[in-house]
């Protein structure tokens, strides 16, 4: 496999919001709270929601840069 390959594999791969809150290290509820808002980008499949490695580093850099503010569940 190549190495372009394995990258874009990685930047498409979801996760459920728990898994997704342990990646970066926010609370569950807080996450969750973000991606009801529409704050945190998710794709729906069926009755889930999951969020893609590539909207969780554009979540992050959003809290880095202060454009974002959460407030704890």
């Amino acid at each position: 496999m190549k190495s372009q390959d394995h990258s874009n594999m990685q930047a498409n791969r979801l996760f459920a919001i728990r898994d997704a809150s342990r990646i970066i290290g926010i609370g569950y509820n807080t996450l969750l709270g973000a991606a009801s808002s529409g704050q945190l980008r998710t794709v729906q499949i069926g009755s889930y929601k999951r969020v893609s490695i590539m909207a969780l580093n554009e979540f992050v850099e959003e809290l880095e840069s202060g454009r974002l503010i959460l407030k704890p569940a």
